[in-house]
Parts: structure tokens; sequence; C-alpha cells
């Protein structure tokens, strides 16, 4: 998290602080989709080891419990923007992949497959994460490049998805 110090660091002072705050942004974009993309392939098989279930049983498991963070993420997605709007953008982000990282580790903690789901579920609850890049880049390009900003933002979001399996 600390080299999201850069962003907003100075910026009135430096007229180019919004190429590195694309570029952190960027970079996080990606780790997060591609941290997320790389535990999609086997969830099923861990969903398998933790209930012992028939196939069906696995896939509609790992269906609900893949399903459970996106799904809170976007219920939550504006409470999240006007957070944002209040306290800083940088804050949300921070906050969005702290409480990542905490629900992978835990991820690998569980013992059941209720447990994965709160654990999905709880990571839904620190989503935003991308709301926030795009307010960032909204708000700290200069206006002839915010379209450039959101493209970079959205290519390294299906980056990330692409990499991560591949992984």
């Amino acid at each position: 998290l600390q080299w999201l110090g850069w962003l907003f660091h100075g910026l009135a002072d430096d007229p180019h602080q919004w190429k590195r705050n694309q570029l952190a942004l960027s970079v996080s974009v990606f780790v997060w989709f591609a941290g997320t993309g790389f535990v999609t392939p086997f969830l099923a098989l861990y969903v398998q080891q933790l209930g012992n279930f028939n196939i069906e049983e696995t896939a509609l498991w790992s269906g609900i419990i893949l399903a459970a963070a996106p799904l809170v993420s976007a219920m939550l997605g504006p409470v999240w923007g006007v957070l944002g709007d209040r306290m800083g953008y940088k804050l949300m982000l921070e906050r969005s992949l702290l409480g990542f990282t905490v629900g992978l580790g835990l991820m690998g903690l569980v013992t059941s497959p209720w447990q994965l789901l709160a654990v999905r579920s709880a990571m839904g609850l620190f989503g935003g994460f991308v709301i926030a890049a795009l307010a960032i880049v909204s708000v700290s390009n200069p206006p002839d490049r915010v379209r450039e900003g959101i493209g970079a933002i959205q290519s390294s979001r299906l980056l990330g998805m692409a990499v991560g399996p591949l992984i």
C-alpha cells in the first residue's frame, strides 16, 4: 500500500502528477483483478474438498460463492462512492485493497463452504475499488486525458482478469 502514497501527493506542484496517478491506479487494478482471477479456477476444487460434494453440489456452491463478493459489492457501490466523495478516494482504495487482501488470506483458513461464502461476502463489503479508481482518474487527469485514463483502468481490469487464471 505504500506506493499508493503517490496518489495526490503534491498534485498542485507537479503538472505531471496525473501520470503517476494513472500508472499507480492501472497497476493496482491489474493486480486486484489478476489476484481475483488467480483464485477463480481453483475455487470449485476447494469447495469440493471443503464439503466432499458431488459435481452438481460443487457447481452450485461454487457459483453461489463466486457470485457473493460481486453481488454485495454492486449493492454497496453507491455507498462507497458517497464515502469517497466525503472522505477521499485514496482512503477508499486503501480500505478496499486491505479488505481484499485479508479476505484472500481468510479464504485459505475456512473449513466449510458456509465459511467460504461468508468470507467472500465480506470481501464484497470492501468492494468499490474500481469505482474509487475511476473517480480519481476523473478528478486528477487533465480534462482532455480523462477518457484515456478511464480506458487505461478498464484495460488493466480486463488484462488482470485474463492473466490471473493463466498464472
